[in-house]
């Protein structure tokens, strides 16, 4: 008889052990009776460490679903490191490793046919000298990780193109990662005009069925480049030869709920135990990235200074408007712009119509009432909406603290900004990209297409903008209402600031020389490195800033969250953590309450630990706080 741990993509991190006369390959699905249900479950090891008492309580597997193991030795790695590293049940990374029809009873067919190579050589360009000589330097054969940091518009696509193109010749695949699903379109055309039908992609928005479609021809090789979101980091990489992370800098990376995963540094991981190559790109590379490829020189450093063809980098300009949501200024550019039949992109780092709506009279502002935040007014829709809980409320008629009717709109999102456009321009073609509008994937494919094809005069979004559209016609770049990032506490506030801005008047004058405006008022020194595009200055001061107060990269951030529909309990178990940490040793910050106390009706409060050991405050953790009500962020983003 032959003893087997199975797992489960439940919210634990203990497997089961079952029995069967068969031998088992570690990694397959198996159907077992768990809790008097049929169930799939995840071999994860054979065992021997039987307790003789409990031999006659272990149940037999009923079947084994599949011929061959649904996932690797190497993800099974992967899994019990990610459960460790960020303090997450093995059952929920198990969850966010396969596709959710993988954990149906149906049987899968593994089986290859013959392996896909389509490659267009035709549709390559030609690469420059300084491509080339990235691209020489590269190394396909062994781990690395490659930090190509290079200027908006300098061809760093161009480059792991040809690089993926090396690496199916030789047999393998490559995955690609992006930050955002709207930039798979984009991707998509660029990709398939070079491999044809063998690009995949893998993310979200696609429907159960499509996502598991995509992860299978993947893994059986019909597919060779796969472009996928941060869940493709689970994908099956036994077959492949190269991975891309293209605009590293991105915090969507970031799992912000548990498991609270980063797929940058889980690939990173992944790609050593298979001992493949990565590449990192970006115009605005983290601190954290650069330090440890330009001082620790544990990544290559690959540097970009020229757009291509030589075409220069945008002038960016500083002006606030007066009374109005864009300055005289800008509005002069538009013009301008319009006329030239050129596309304008307007950055407005808010969605909906106003920031919130307030009441004239007594101050009273309308928040929601499951989270502590103030509501956000959405004028298309007619109501507010709360965006962390999405919540909707019917908008008031009057105020419910003072009964006036004076009640007000404050600030600008992007609704409004749209409908400004509007009023003031005339009858041009305006798009509008964010949250709300790329919610339905047929229409964020619409809009993006139409961007692409120089169909549209101006387009206003939120962040999502900034992200790696290459777009000929983009020859004015707004961005309104930079200060709000500067609106909760964060010590990477300053970056997150000076990378959205050089992102987004990345997207000016791809092909002739661009403007930028910028409607806000920031630090001198934070202006002047915008304004020169001196973004390598700004990390090399903001490294020094880092080490002085022993932030990361100079140490590890562990968040430590108490949320509870109780306010007491949610204090109480946080008051317990700080009990067992004050006579840790451990620098920590706290207990205290959340910037935003209250999230989907639960108060929440939370300490944050700074260390210089990662692994032995995470082994801490595990022995004393794992099972105490509390939720772990390992390496955090998001300090709300």
């Amino acid at each position: 008889m032959n003893y087997y741990n199975v797992l489960f993509n439940i919210a634990l991190s203990k497997s089961f052990t079952y029995k069967s006369t068969q031998n088992i390959e570690v990694g397959s699905r198996v159907l077992v009776d768990f809790n008097n249900r049929k169930k799939v479950g995840i071999v994860l090891e054979k065992t021997t460490q039987i307790n003789i008492d409990d031999i006659k309580e272990i149940k037999e597997i009923i079947s084994i679903l599949d011929n061959k193991p649904v996932i690797t030795e190497e993800l099974i790695k992967t899994i019990n490191f990610a459960s460790y590293y960020y303090l997450s049940p093995r059952g929920l990374i198990l969850r966010n490793a396969l596709p959710s029809k993988a954990f149906s009873k149906e049987p899968i067919n593994f089986e290859k046919n013959s392996i896909k190579k389509q490659i267009n050589h035709q549709k390559f360009f030609n690469l420059n000298d300084e491509q080339k000589k990235i691209y020489e330097s590269i190394d396909l054969k062994i781990f690395n990780v490659n930090l190509i940091f290079g200027v908006t518009g300098s061809g760093k696509t161009e480059i792991f193109l040809h690089l993926i193109r090396d690496v199916i010749e030789k047999g393998k695949n490559a995955l690609v990662l992006v930050p955002e699903i709207v930039l798979t379109n984009q991707y998509k055309r660029v990709f398939e005009e070079k491999f044809l039908d063998t690009v995949g992609v893998y993310h979200s928005q696609l429907t159960p069925k499509q996502k598991f479609l995509e992860w299978l021809m993947f893994k059986k090789q019909e597919k060779r480049v796969l472009l996928g979101t941060r869940s493709a980091a689970f994908v099956d990489l036994s077959d492949t030869g190269l991975i891309v992370i293209d605009e590293e800098n991105d915090d969507s990376y970031k799992q912000e709920n548990t498991p609270s995963y980063n797929a940058k540094d889980l690939l990173i991981y992944r790609a050593k135990q298979l001992n493949i190559p990565v590449i990192l790109s970006s115009a605005t590379p983290t601190v954290e990235t650069y330090y440890k490829a330009s001082i620790t020189k544990k990544f290559k450093l690959f540097k970009l200074n020229n757009r291509i063809n030589n075409c220069e980098l945008p002038v960016i300009e500083f002006s606030k408007p007066e009374n109005t949501l864009l300055s005289i200024k800008s509005q002069e550019y538009i013009k301008k712009s319009i006329e030239e039949k050129q596309t304008c992109a307007i950055l407005v780092n808010r969605r909906g119509f106003a920031h919130f709506l307030i009441c004239g009279d007594c101050g009273y502002i309308f928040r929601c009432p499951n989270c502590n935040v103030s509501l956000v007014y959405h004028k298309k829709t007619k109501d507010l909406k709360c965006h962390f809980c999405e919540s909707s409320f019917e908008i008031p008629k009057k105020c419910p603290n003072c009964s006036s009717y004076n009640i007000k709109d404050v600030g600008t999102g992007t609704q409004k900004m749209e409908e400004f456009l509007r009023e003031n321009f005339g009858n041009i073609n305006i798009a509008r990209l964010d949250r709300d509008t790329a919610s339905s994937k047929k229409n964020a494919y619409n809009i993006v297409s139409n961007l692409l094809d120089g169909k549209i005069d101006i387009i206003v979004g939120t962040s999502m903008i900034s992200k790696g559209y290459d777009i000929e016609k983009i020859n004015l770049v707004i961005i309104s209402n930079i200060e709000s990032i500067f609106a909760l506490p964060d010590f990477r506030a300053d970056e997150k600031c000076v990378s959205l801005i050089i992102q987004t008047a990345g997207r000016s004058g791809r092909k002739q020389k661009g403007n930028v405006i910028i409607e806000s008022k920031l630090p001198s020194r934070l202006e002047n490195f915008i304004i020169n595009h001196d973004y390598e200055g700004f990390l090399k001061e903001e490294i020094n800033l880092r080490k002085s107060l022993n932030y990361p990269p100079f140490s590890h951030l562990i968040r430590i969250l108490s949320q509870n529909t109780n306010e007491k309990v949610a204090k109480q178990n946080i008051q317990l953590c700080f009990e067992i940490l004050k006579n840790s040793g451990f620098s920590f910050l706290g207990p205290t309450k959340c910037p935003i106390d209250k999230i989907k009706n639960k108060y929440r409060y939370h300490i944050i630990i700074k260390t210089n050991d990662i692994f032995k405050t995470l082994h801490f953790i595990t022995a004393e706080l794992l099972d105490k009500n509390l939720n772990f962020d390992v390496d955090p983003i998001s300090f709300f």
